[in-house]
């Protein structure tokens, strides 16, 4: 990084602070300047996750299937208690709708 610089006089109008030296009254204003360009460090080797990106995606899916199939807290949608109305379905019709998307490739719009 490289540090420029530049004094002005009082009535030239432009920023910076005043300050004195050498009996003068000076603006002086500071403006840092990279001495290369940023770039980014970003390498595309390939459009597909690595084997073990995949496995963990596998495994998240999973988790994600066992979780909203048969977890007691996903479960209370459908039984909230009094005064609130319950989610439609089933949570057995929600755990077929889970496998079949993960089984189609689990495709995000």
């Amino acid at each position: 990084m490289t540090a420029l610089i530049s004094d002005t006089s009082l009535s030239s109008g432009s920023g910076g602070r005043p300050i004195r030296f050498f009996g003068r009254s000076r603006m002086r204003s500071i403006r840092l300047e990279r001495e290369t360009p940023i770039t980014s460090a970003t390498v595309f080797i390939a459009n597909r996750p690595s084997a073990a990106t995949a496995a963990a995606a596998a495994r998240s899916l999973e988790l994600l299937h066992e979780h909203l199939a048969h977890d007691d807290l996903v479960a209370w949608g459908w039984s909230p208690g009094s005064g609130r109305d319950p989610v439609p379905g089933t949570q057995e019709v929600l755990g077929e709708l889970i496998r079949a998307w993960i089984d189609s490739g689990a495709e995000c719009p």
